[in-house]
C-alpha cells in the first residue's frame, strides 16, 4: 500500500501543474473475493481501493483520474511459476494444472496479458477521462461479486 501512496505523491505535483494525469493501480480480483487466511494481503488490497477512491475525489478537479485494475488468473511468469511448483508437488503436468485452473473460471480459460493491458491503455488514454475512482476486474468472470 505504501508504494502506491509514495509513487502517487511523487507524480501528483507535476500532474496537477499540467491539469492532466492518470494513476492506475494494479491489485487483484481477490480484493473483491478475498481468500481465507490472507489477512494482511486482503486488508492491504482493500486499503488501496479506499485510498484510490478518496484520492480520485480529491484530484478529479485537476484532470487526474485514479483507477484500479483487478486481474484474475493471467498468463504471466508468476502464474507459470505457480503452476510449475504445483506440478512438482503433485506430479501433474503444466497443461493439466492450467486446465484445472481454467475450469473454475466462467470463461474456461486463463487471461492473456494483452487483455489486461487493453483496459490499462484505455484508462491511460484521453478516452478514459471520465472514468475515475473505480476498480474493474479482468478475470473472465471469476469474481463472485457484482461490485
Amino acid at each position: 500500500m505504501m508504494s502506491a501512496l509514495r509513487m502517487s505523491h511523487l507524480v501528483l505535483p507535476d500532474m496537477k501543474e499540467k491539469k492532466w494525469g492518470r494513476i492506475i493501480n494494479i491489485s487483484s480480483v481477490l480484493v473483491k473475493t478475498p481468500l481465507s487466511n490472507l489477512f494482511l494481503s486482503n486488508s492491504i488490497r482493500l486499503g488501496v481501493l479506499g485510498w484510490a477512491k478518496a484520492l480520485s475525489d480529491e484530484v478529479g478537479k485537476d484532470g487526474i483520474t485514479v483507477n484500479t485494475v483487478c486481474p484474475g488468473s493471467t498468463r504471466t511468469n508468476r502464474i507459470t511459476s505457480i503452476y510449475s511448483e504445483t506440478a512438482k508437488q503433485t506430479g501433474q503436468n503444466l497443461e493439466e494444472i492450467e486446465e484445472a485452473s481454467a475450469q473454475i473460471i466462467p470463461m474456461k480459460r486463463i487471461g492473456e496479458p494483452e487483455e489486461l493491458a487493453a483496459l490499462i491503455a484505455f484508462f491511460a488514454s484521453e478516452r478514459g477521462s471520465y472514468i475515475t475512482g473505480v476498480a474493474i476486474q479482468v478475470d473472465g468472470g471469476s469474481a463472485r461479486s457484482y461490485y
